[in-house]
């Protein structure tokens, strides 16, 4: 795994950083944090190490729940208690037959029962942008308040936030993991570490 630093340069470990904000995921070859400058340090760089750590137990996890399993035990270290991660290509058969990992299965089922799932206004935003999210950013919009999605979400989601990922494959959209918490850290750093880590997983 390498790192890019202020000056373009691959392959330090960075020490306290102004935050990263983008990441340029090459799973061919490795995981690139871009960081760019924005005003606040980092100060907790354990996170780096902890990252490289939860890639390598992707890496080496013997199936799907095992690999979950790590990225939401990565998650927890920023606030995160729930992990829904679904296979777009199989959402036609409702979300329960296409989640590669939910911590909320009979919401699920609910959810198939009652909506029209690609037409869920998180999974459109999933098919429409490669950008993670929060969940509060459509639930505060004044055409969703008392929508009974909302009344769908995972307890942590709906009490706290969610931080949804999705992952593209040219041009594609091909999954999306839903990381919720009472209180989560929704940073920029946050962001991109759980990025590197959900893409990794789709791929492995």
């Amino acid at each position: 795994m390498r790192f890019a630093d202020r000056t373009g340069g691959i392959g330090r470990r960075p020490a306290a950083c102004a935050a990263v904000i983008s990441v340029d995921v090459n799973w061919a070859g490795n995981m690139v944090l871009v960081e760019a400058g924005v005003g606040s340090a980092v100060r907790d760089v354990d996170h780096y190490a902890d990252l490289a750590e939860a890639l390598a137990r992707v890496r080496g996890a013997g199936g799907p729940s095992t690999i979950w399993a790590g990225v939401k035990e990565f998650a927890g270290k920023f606030g995160y208690s729930h992990l829904l991660a679904l296979d777009l290509t199989r959402l036609t058969g409702g979300a329960a037959g296409a989640a590669f990992y939910s911590d909320a299965h009979p919401l699920l089922a609910d959810a198939d029962r009652e909506l029209v799932m690609d037409q869920h206004p998180i999974v459109r935003r999933v098919l429409d942008s490669a950008h993670p999210f929060l969940v509060s950013e459509l639930r505060d919009e004044p055409h969703h308040r008392g929508a009974r999605w909302l009344d769908l979400l995972a307890e942590p989601v709906r009490q706290g936030d969610g931080l949804v990922v999705p992952v593209h494959r040219e041009g594609q959209a091909i999954a999306g993991a839903n990381f919720g918490g009472l209180a989560p850290n929704t940073s920029s750093l946050a962001r991109a570490f759980l990025q590197v880590l959900t893409h990794a997983a789709v791929d492995r």
